[in-house]
């Protein structure tokens, strides 16, 4: 059962905002660390967050839909259930929230 939630979680939540995320640093040009960073913590999260859906399914459901209403950031969803990853996500997202994009 334990694969199962961790694939669907990976294919729904994981995979999706990681090739997000990888576009948008690529397109605002942040450093291959930065996006190496924000990738590895995106797969370090992935099981934990599998297990948090197992041990917590309203959780999931709840935190799922603020995600793809728009409600909230899918950065705050995986720096609580990861926490180490506060700091690769902040590096990431100063790139993320900049409003000038370099051609």
């Amino acid at each position: 059962m334990h694969d199962l939630v961790a694939s669907f979680v990976s294919m729904v939540l994981i995979q999706p905002l990681e090739e997000e995320m990888t576009q948008a640093l690529r397109a605002r040009h942040a450093p291959p660390a930065v996006i190496a960073a924000a990738t590895a913590c995106l797969r370090t999260a992935e099981p934990r967050l599998a297990a948090r859906t197992l041990t917590e399914p309203w959780w999931t459901v709840s935190h799922s839909l603020r995600f793809w209403t728009g409600l909230s950031r899918p950065e705050a969803i995986l720096v609580q259930v990861a926490p180490r990853c506060g700091e690769a996500l902040e590096g990431a997202q100063r790139f993320l929230d900049m409003r000038y994009v370099r051609s």
